[in-house]
């Protein structure tokens, strides 16, 4: 379920107040006079000047609503219209998938920072200078791209621990459909590492290129990676 920003509340009740005064401005100053001589010739004054009072805070308060409903229900369509892109279908939500069917054998024993050595190596001898540009460099920069893409399938199992939580969880594959690892920061630290970046962003709070704040302490399964990367011979 995507998460709604804590401002928005605030937002919306701070916009209709503005509007409402504004409207209020807007009736005293164009419609007060005009609408309470009409309502004296027909109801006589007490009554005219009875029902300009309610008007005069009737009507800013249910302008101001309307209004206001009309720019959100107009921003929540086209923000819809924008995150559905050419396809018309909503992207699946990130955090009601499934988590991935993988073989029970495979343990969380390996950081995926040392995976992405591995995969990229062959071998577990850790992390290595790799210049660039070079075809050593672009082969790394293609390792980073295989790991996002097993994992969206569900073929390379990604653990993880959320923010304030000392439990690991299978990330659900969905997650990696905007996330990726920073390939420019792993190929230059000298011990591995992993930095998860938001590629793009799909709910509210997301910024792209930020670190993500969803999870943190990225494992995987040495089993999984044996497999998905044969050691060369």
């Amino acid at each position: 379920m995507a998460r709604k920003s804590d401002n928005l509340p605030l937002l919306l009740v701070g916009g209709s107040l503005g509007l409402t005064l504004l409207f209020h401005a807007i009736w005293s100053i164009l419609f007060e006079d005009w609408i309470k001589h009409q309502l004296e010739r027909i109801m006589g004054h007490t009554v005219a000047e009875m029902l300009e009072k309610f008007g005069s805070v009737g009507f800013p308060v249910v302008a101001a609503i309307a209004l206001t409903w009309l720019i959100y229900s107009f921003a929540k369509a086209h923000a819809k219209a924008e995150l559905f892109g050419q396809s018309g279908h909503a992207p699946k939500p990130l955090t009601d998938e499934a988590p991935p069917q993988i073989d029970p054998s495979w343990a969380r024993d390996l950081s995926l920072a040392d995976a992405l050595w591995r995969a990229y190596s062959g071998d577990w001898n850790g992390w290595r200078q790799v210049v660039q540009p070079s075809p050593e460099a672009d082969r790394f920069y293609k390792t980073v791209k295989e790991i996002r893409q097993y994992a969206f399938d569900g073929a390379l199992p990604i653990w993880a621990r959320k923010p304030r939580s000392d439990l690991y969880e299978l990330v659900p594959p969905i997650f990696w459909q905007n996330h990726a690892i920073t390939d420019s920061y792993s190929i230059q630290t000298t011990v591995p590492a992993v930095f998860i970046h938001v590629t793009h962003p799909l709910i509210v709070g997301e910024i792209p290129n930020a670190r993500t704040n969803a999870w943190t302490d990225f494992m995987t399964s040495k089993a999984a990676v044996e497999k998905l990367w044969p050691p060369r011979s």
